[in-house]
């Protein structure tokens, strides 16, 4: 979250939309594969110099 510096309710809403990869669940906790978050960090840099 605070690599994309959006807030939490922002967070699920990408996640719903199937916008931004979804977390793994570990026991109650959700956590992001990190190079699932660089990759779509990537793809966000490539659409803005590609636009």
């Amino acid at each position: 979250m605070a690599r994309l510096g959006v807030s939490n309710t922002t967070l699920w809403r990408l996640i719903k939309s199937n916008t931004i990869p979804t977390p793994r669940k570990l026991g109650r906790l959700n956590r992001w594969v990190e190079s699932d978050i660089n990759l779509y960090i990537e793809s966000l840099t490539s659409q803005t110099t590609t636009a």
